[in-house]
């Protein structure tokens, strides 16, 4: 499910992400409740494709999913404050780039039922200030 918020407007939708009507007017997003497959699936495809449109984002929220790993375009959200990956079934790994999200203040990566591996590029969110966790971290920069 798609949950998203523009101003006190909030819509949910299991459709296609890229149907959000003023995408770059949303700054609050959540997608929780997906199985993605490990190698190429339509639906992680879709959203590693489309979040880029969201230029306005300041918090996501990818919750309650089954995953191996990040889309790899979230490290795009240059606006992005909050990243909450909680109880993300099958997480191993952050993207590479995520140094890149400057303005990320509050990271959250508890929940999790493997290790992690924290890429060294974390080491470049010198505005994170909330970093959240609740198993393994098999490495930390």
């Amino acid at each position: 499910m798609f949950h998203a918020v523009y101003k006190n407007y909030s819509l949910s939708a299991k459709e296609n992400i890229e149907d959000f009507v003023n995408i770059d007017l949303i700054v609050d997003l959540k997608i929780s409740g997906f199985e993605f497959n490990k190698d190429s699936d339509p639906v992680l495809d879709s959203i590693n494709n489309s979040i880029v449109k969201f230029v306005n984002l300041n918090r996501l929220i990818i919750c309650d999913n089954i995953l191996s790993s990040l889309p790899e375009n979230i490290c795009k959200l240059e606006n992005l404050e909050v990243l909450d990956c909680y109880k993300n079934e099958g997480l191993t790994s952050l993207p590479e780039n995520i140094g890149n999200l400057t303005n990320l203040t509050t990271l959250n990566l508890s929940g999790l039922n493997n290790p992690i591996n924290i890429p060294e590029f974390i080491t470049k969110l010198t505005n994170l200030t909330r970093f959240g966790w609740g198993g393994q971290i098999t490495s930390i920069p």
